[in-house]
């Protein structure tokens, strides 16, 4: 008799936390729909295993990131983000948050400069350079300009060079948008003369390596007469846009240095730099 009370007991137990667990679950589908994602978290969570509680809280997770990222909350956006079941698409919006913290701190700390000394060995030229690195909008411009001076005794010549290179940065393609003007002046015992190169292109951060060469999508080489050649590649101008190239990524990991932001450079899209 004791026996069978104590079955008659322990079934009543078990319909009776079968009951909760159905009653828990249909709150927290109610509260998932209704928006309240947090307090829905917490219910999928203590419900374990029943029915598809789990998928059901990754799916609330996910959504709350969104909504998180959507209202600009970008590192709650991307702590949940981080705990959620991985995908491409939670991979993609991990980047975009951290793009999304990279700006707002240039936002607050901004416009931030650098000065670079460099030397490039091929040519025998000394380099200076400032970058500015400013918020504009919802994207990143990033603004170079670098400085040479070459002496030639023997040619009685001396070249001036000034680059400008700017990057517009939105955080939301693996290609920014590059365009790098050079002008050159050369003077001499019969005056002096002035040539230009102008080049655009997407900067693929993705596939980057430090020193690559730059892949123009539009190049112009504006002669001295100024006639306009679109086949002729000046090598000294790509090679100062690839030094400023290593400007940029130089600022950015500094930036993200000082910012204390707890990711990296692969983060923002440059994976191979």
């Amino acid at each position: 008799m004791k026996k069978i009370v104590a079955v008659i007991l322990s079934l009543a137990i078990i319909g009776t936390l079968a009951g909760c667990d159905s009653s828990d679950y249909k709150k927290a589908v109610s509260l998932y729909e209704s928006g309240n994602y947090l307090e829905a978290m917490e219910r999928f969570e203590a419900l374990g295993d029943y029915e598809n509680s789990r998928d059901l809280l990754n799916q609330c997770r996910y959504d709350y990131a969104k909504m998180l990222f959507e209202n600009g909350d970008y590192v709650n956006a991307r702590e949940q983000f981080l705990i959620a079941e991985q995908s491409e698409e939670v991979s993609e919006y991990l980047r975009l948050t951290a793009w999304g913290i990279f700006i707002n701190f240039l936002g607050e700390n901004g416009p931030i400069s650098e000065k670079f000394d460099q030397y490039d060995v091929e040519e025998s030229t000394q380099v200076e350079s400032l970058c500015e690195i400013r918020k504009q909008g919802k994207s990143i411009v990033v603004s170079i300009q670098s400085t040479e001076k070459i002496s030639y005794p023997i040619l009685s010549a001396s070249q001036t060079t000034v680059t400008n290179t700017v990057v517009s940065f939105d955080g939301k393609q693996m290609q920014p948008e590059l365009e790098a003007k050079a002008e050159v002046t050369f003077k001499g015992p019969k005056g002096s003369s002035t040539f230009q190169n102008v080049g655009t292109c997407l900067w693929d951060i993705a596939s980057y390596k430090a020193n690559d060469p730059v892949q123009w999508s539009e190049f112009i080489h504006i002669d001295t007469d100024g006639s306009m050649d679109d086949t002729r590649k000046a090598p000294a101008f790509n090679n100062r846009v690839a030094m400023q190239q290593t400007i940029i990524t130089s600022c950015f990991e500094k930036i993200l240095d000082n910012a204390d932001t707890g990711f990296t450079m692969a983060d923002l899209g440059f994976v191979n730099y």
